[in-house]
């Protein structure tokens, strides 16, 4: 429930943890000097710095609950209403339009030049750190399912549909390849971290859907997540193979893009 969390303010998560991540860029600014002692190295800094990342990741997790999350209200037989609903869909579009501002979006104010100097952290991890996790729970298998689980029990019209979400997804990642920009290396790592993990959810899905469930857990529902999945990466194939047909896209730096369309070919012809 989302609504029943650790470090939970308010009746909202996306408003509280807006709130939580203006105070992570104000300590940002000054944790340089606020963590400087006489005679010491910057290994506080490097501490603090460490866990400003933590809490930064843990503002999205609170806010991931709403997607795909359901609300458990206990009652007795005597009291009126249900214990179980779906979170409503745009409590879960608001979600994603959070991470997308907030995380899909590069963070600028979060890889502080004078830190990262100080302290011998680089950009590289701390931007694979946060995509990797960032990733790897928006594409977690009982999020997805939830999402299906709601769209057939409510039907299309009042939910917050599968295919909404991944066309979200899609359209935040994948923004400048859609639009023939540069691709910054926060966003190739992003894009990158995706197709793998929709990848890694294929192989046991299409060897054998029923077996997969040790690994997901039993659900009927996951006889079409490897359908889902096959047809996602498919979606990201036609636009990648679309933008590196146009001539005059990727001949100064931006090639990443070009790589992931030969990985997606590669991986799914492997898998056969």
């Amino acid at each position: 429930d989302p609504r029943s969390q650790s470090e939970d303010l308010g009746d909202n998560q996306m408003v509280a943890n807006s709130y939580g991540i203006k105070n992570l860029k104000r300590i940002v600014q000054n944790l340089d000097s606020w963590t400087a002692q006489p005679n010491r190295d910057y290994t506080n800094l490097r501490n603090m710095y460490n866990e400003v990342i933590d809490q930064y990741l843990r503002y999205a997790g609170h806010v991931m609950m709403y997607i795909g999350g359901v609300y458990q209200t206990p009652k007795t037989v005597e009291q009126e209403g249900l214990v179980y609903e779906y979170v409503e869909k745009e409590k879960q579009q608001a979600a994603m339009k959070f991470l997308v501002d907030n995380y899909i979006d590069i963070p600028h104010w979060l890889f502080n030049d004078t830190i990262l100097s100080k302290t011998g952290m680089n950009y590289t991890d701390i931007a694979s750190k946060i995509s990797g996790q960032l990733v790897r729970r928006l594409l977690q298998d009982y999020r997805i399912i939830s999402l299906l689980e709601a769209e057939n029990t409510l039907g299309k019209t009042k939910v917050y549909t599968v295919e909404q979400y991944f066309n979200d997804l899609n359209r935040a990642i994948f923004d400048k390849v859609d639009t023939r920009k540069e691709v910054p290396m926060y966003t190739r790592l992003l894009q990158k971290s995706y197709v793998d993990h929709l990848l890694n959810i294929l192989p046991a899905m299409k060897k054998d859907p029923a077996n997969a469930t040790v690994v997901i857990g039993y659900n009927p529902v996951v006889y079409d997540l490897g359908g889902i999945v096959l047809y996602q990466l498919q979606k990201l194939q036609k636009m990648l193979e679309k933008a590196k047909s146009d001539e005059n896209y990727g001949k100064k730096s931006c090639n990443f893009h070009i790589l992931t369309s030969y990985h997606i070919k590669l991986v799914l012809s492997i898998g056969g």
